[in-house]
């Protein structure tokens, strides 16, 4: 065997050769990994949005001091009732709705209000419309953000999922006196949001 030496750029270029392969595998690697938690979907107001297995339409929300639930008894908050008005079937199969929050710029989230009112059974293809109601306190108000999570996961999982993220926003100034009337969800013709 010879003493012959390997010039020290041909080892630099080996080197970083090894290092770029590396982190492209990683990348690569990365890129394909099932992501850890669920997965945020942009909605938008007035438009069908897919998060599966719900078929979701927002179409607004507004704040009342009190409202009315299906017996047409008052329902008192310490704070405020925010409503918000949507539409929503399913994808493939007849389930529940699922779960409803509204996060507000604090951070603090708020499920639909358990007090008196049932849940809408959904159907692929046949929409319904309704109002869920939540109660708030009055600094939520202004900058809103709605979720509409699949039936009965939650939103403390870590499972990748997705779930539908959707802007509103309820102007803290607005707040009508009330009493307002949440109707029960009727079943649309076909077309309709």
């Amino acid at each position: 065997m010879t003493g012959r030496s390997v010039p020290r750029w041909a080892i630099t270029v080996t080197m970083l050769a090894v290092l770029v392969g590396a982190g492209l595998g990683v990348n690569a690697l990365e890129a394909n990994a099932p992501p850890n938690g669920p997965i945020g979907v942009r909605m938008t107001l007035g438009r069908d949005s897919v998060v599966h297995p719900l078929q979701v339409n927002v179409s607004g929300a507004r704040a009342y001091e009190t409202i009315l639930d299906e017996d047409e008894n008052p329902l008192e908050t310490v704070g405020v009732w925010v409503l918000v008005d949507l539409s929503y079937a399913t994808t493939d199969e007849p389930n529940l709705p699922g779960d409803f929050v509204l996060v507000d710029a604090h951070g603090r989230r708020y499920p639909t209000t358990g007090r008196a009112f049932s849940e809408w059974f959904a159907s692929p293809d046949l929409w319904h419309r309704g109002t869920l109601a939540f109660e708030v306190p009055l600094d939520a108000l202004g900058d809103l953000t709605f979720e509409a999570w699949p039936s009965g996961q939650g939103t403390a999982s870590d499972t990748p999922m997705p779930y539908g993220v959707l802007a509103l926003r309820v102007d803290p100034g607005a707040v009508e006196p009330g009493p307002a009337v949440v109707a029960e969800p009727e079943l649309l013709p076909a077309g309709e949001r």
